[in-house]
């Protein structure tokens, strides 16, 4: 809490004792409730950070635990010394994911499994390490559905309701995933070649019966329709950019 809000906070409630007593009690009564206002104030204040240091503790035992059960299982590909770049993960790693509660497995997964592959002696890029730490639980979550998703076929598969739509967004700009429209170029193509044929069968089996002029008007507006409606689902579709592999590859390497 700042001084400013300190002294405003202060300031109601002198006001508060004011209007609610005699000048007299005033005068006598203000100092103890100032100073026990700030005692019970930087008490509380003081428990929320033990609390939060605790639970930071708790994090970080947890997710050493779960590395440390994962390497014992395998045989470590790396026997050499660690290299400066393996202890600047480490501990960036170490202060990172004391926030990151083990109880989302998505988010655990990808950080515990960013230890393992520098304890490997992997190289993991910065861009990658980074954008990890910007990452949500809920976020971590979508990012597992698409990795799930590829390829992005049939057609629900890359498309996501209006809570997907906003993560999905929001992961768009930190380039984790990019607009995919695959399906819209292979889906207009379609409809421009079926065009063609629709046009080509009923202008020669039909063309006495058929103004040419009623015949090209449907066939502009079916395709007019079909396309719009392709760049509708297009828009709503992603898939994983390279930051959005590299960040699942940190979990599929440890399979």
């Amino acid at each position: 809490m700042s001084d400013d809000a300190e002294k405003v906070e202060e300031n109601t409630a002198s006001e508060a004792i004011a209007l609610s007593c005699t000048p007299a009690l005033t005068a006598l009564v203000k100092p103890t409730f100032e100073m026990l206002g700030n005692e019970v104030r930087d008490s509380i204040k003081e428990s929320i950070d033990n609390w939060r240091d605790k639970r930071r503790r708790k994090n970080l035992e947890a997710h050493l635990e779960a590395v440390n059960a994962e390497l014992n299982t395998k045989d470590s590909t790396n026997h050499e010394p660690p290299s400066l770049a393996q202890v600047d993960t480490a501990e960036e790693w170490l202060t990172s994911v004391q926030d990151v509660d083990p109880q989302d497995e998505e988010l655990s997964a990808i950080w515990q499994g960013l230890l393992i592959r520098a304890v490997n002696g992997d190289s993991i890029a910065d861009e990658v390490r980074q954008t990890l730490k910007l990452l949500t639980p809920e976020q971590a979550k979508l990012l597992f559905e698409f990795k799930r998703r590829i390829p992005a076929f049939p057609l629900h598969a890359g498309t996501v309701g209006a809570k997907e739509r906003y993560l999905a967004k929001k992961l768009e700009v930190n380039k984790v995933l990019e607009k995919d429209y695959t399906y819209t170029i292979i889906f207009t193509s379609t409809i421009l070649l079926s065009t063609g044929f629709f046009i080509y069968f009923f202008g020669n089996v039909f063309y006495s019966s058929i103004q040419p002029v009623l015949l090209w008007g449907a066939a502009l507006l079916f395709t007019l329709t079909s396309t719009a409606l392709a760049f509708r689902l297009g828009i709503s579709r992603w898939r994983l950019s390279w930051l959005g592999r590299e960040l699942m590859r940190l979990v599929s390497d440890r399979n």
